[in-house]
């Protein structure tokens, strides 16, 4: 995954005529992704565990590991202002702040 990016994962729950299919959802390191109801974030770089834990049977867990990412590209380009005066710019793409959510 890319840092700041998100996945949704599915469970399913056997046999089919189980009800409450709910389960507790955990993440090994929250530096690295968070998650709740499924659906994770990717929270800064590294390797974590998400495990989901059946409510109805605790030692029912099913377990994925997510690796994060970091996008790191240099772009530059022209841009011009106002006074259509033209400057040149560069920047790195992982020295921009997060987009608050």
């Amino acid at each position: 995954m890319l840092q700041g990016g998100t996945f949704t994962l599915e469970v399913s729950a056997k046999p089919w005529t189980v009800v409450n299919r709910a389960c507790t959802w955990v993440s090994s390191d929250e530096k690295v992704a968070t998650v709740q109801d499924g659906v994770i974030t990717a929270t800064g770089t590294g390797t974590c565990t998400i495990a989901a834990a059946s409510v109805l049977n605790p030692q029912a867990v099913a377990t994925c590991t997510v690796t994060v990412t970091a996008l790191e590209t240099e772009l530059t380009g022209l841009v011009w202002d106002a006074d259509s005066q033209v400057w040149f710019s560069s920047f790195r793409t992982d020295t921009i702040p997060p987009t608050p959510s």
